[in-house]
């Protein structure tokens, strides 16, 4: 395959895949079940953030709103409910000497985070 067919194959393949993700009727959304509100969420986040990170990093969360009712739809048409918490997440590498910070949004079902995307 030449070289300069690529990207636009890429682009193509790309936008077939996200071309098929619709958003759900709102009648839809209205009699989802979004399980309970998590009332402990910061707590919630934070252990299962845990068990992404090394020994040698800290996290700091930063909380940029509380849990709302919300959806994460998926390409493949799947759609989970819950509450949808963004945070911003400053990472410490102290073995690196290294800092960085990402946005993320957490979709939490039951007390329990089922899924997380980057803001």
């Amino acid at each position: 395959m030449r070289f300069w067919m690529r990207p636009a194959l890429a682009v193509l393949l790309l936008a077939a895949l996200f071309s098929c993700a619709s958003r759900p009727p709102s009648q839809d959304t209205a009699a989802a079940d979004y399980g309970s509100y998590p009332a402990d969420y910061q707590n919630v986040v934070e252990k299962f953030y845990a068990g992404f990170i090394s020994d040698s990093c800290s996290t700091r969360f930063q909380w940029l709103e509380p849990p709302y009712p919300g959806h994460i739809f998926y390409s493949c048409g799947k759609i989970k409910y819950g509450y949808l918490v963004k945070t911003a997440i400053t990472i410490t590498d102290h073995v690196q000497d290294d800092q960085k910070q990402i946005r993320r949004v957490f979709l939490i079902y039951n007390d329990r985070v089922v899924d997380r995307m980057q803001l």
